[in-house]
């Protein structure tokens, strides 16, 4: 069965009404399938219906739900509705206390220091890397580069440029 959510488009007391028309025009059309008879008063809506002046051609496909008022909310309502988002402390009222999953890791003390509390410090357990198959990407045997810069070292401007350009394959 195919669900058609077309009608979040439409103002609130039109969705009432456009769903309203489309469940009896199911049901009718449900009622038609089984066979069962029908009640004269259920063939013709009452004149004060808006579907009155519909033509049998322009009504619903048989396939078309309506949905309830919570997915059309969902779907481009203004009224919250399902959202499968995790919660803010401003969804729900103020006992809620996300925070950011950062705590202290010490103490301040009075004259400006911080003192360090071994106990709130995260410990990481080591495996034994003696027998271990995973490697690291990066080669053991690759010995550290050293630059080669002019007397003002490394932050030169000099330097700066010269890099630049080999970079960049400028002249």
């Amino acid at each position: 069965m195919a669900f058609a959510l077309t009608l979040s488009y439409l103002p609130r007391n039109r969705i009432r009404k456009s769903t309203r028309n489309l469940y009896n025009f199911t049901s009718r059309q449900r009622q038609a399938e089984a066979g069962s008879p029908r009640h004269p008063s259920t063939d013709t809506p009452p004149a004060s219906h808006p579907s009155t002046n519909r033509t049998p051609s322009a009504a619903a496909p048989a396939t078309m739900v309506a949905p309830t008022r919570a997915l059309c909310l969902m779907m481009g309502g203004t009224k919250g509705g399902i959202k499968r988002l995790p919660l803010t402390p401003k969804q729900v009222n103020g006992g809620y206390y996300k925070g950011t999953g950062s705590g202290s890791m010490g103490r301040h003390t009075k004259y400006g220091g911080y003192i360090l509390d071994r106990r709130k410090m995260r410990n990481y357990v080591v495996p034994d890397l003696g027998d271990f198959k995973l490697t690291p990407f990066v080669t053991m045997k690759l010995e550290p580069s050293k630059g080669k810069f002019g007397k003002e070292g490394p932050m030169s401007g000099e330097a700066y440029l010269e890099r630049w350009k080999r970079m960049n394959g400028v002249n």
